[in-house]
């Protein structure tokens, strides 16, 4: 009977020394400076286009326009870097308290990019 218990630890010791060792290892490595200022600019630049895009005046231009603000502001999501960086500086360049005019120019230079990234077809309904 003390063999068998023996044999048991023996088998069971070996089982969980070889699963400790299955164990997979974290892989550290360096991240570029470059990606991390890089990842900071695309946030800033995409939560300013959806605090321009959650505006009332920005909100009832687009609903004229038939368009729909959670679409945008999931169109705006997929814009790569670039585009996003130059949303951004089209939104500072605009003055402040611009009327519907400037608003609806900045809805149309959205719409011109989502039109040219394939996103969307709004200029082949008209």
């Amino acid at each position: 009977m003390k063999s068998i218990v023996k044999r048991l630890i023996v088998y069971a010791t070996i089982i969980v020394m070889n699963l400790s060792v299955l164990q997979s290892l974290a892989h550290a490595g360096l991240i570029e400076t470059d990606a991390v200022v890089n990842a900071e600019n695309r946030s800033v630049a995409l939560d300013k286009a959806r605090r321009f895009l959650i505006q009332d005046s920005v909100t009832t231009a687009l609903l004229s326009l038939g368009v729909d603000r959670q679409a945008v502001l999931n169109r705006v999501a997929k814009l790569t870097d670039s585009e996003l960086i130059a949303l951004s500086e089209n939104i500072d360049s605009a003055p402040a308290g611009a009327g519907v005019v400037e608003v609806v120019g900045i809805v149309f230079i959205v719409l011109i990019i989502l039109e040219l990234v394939g996103v969307t077809d709004i200029f082949k309904k008209l």
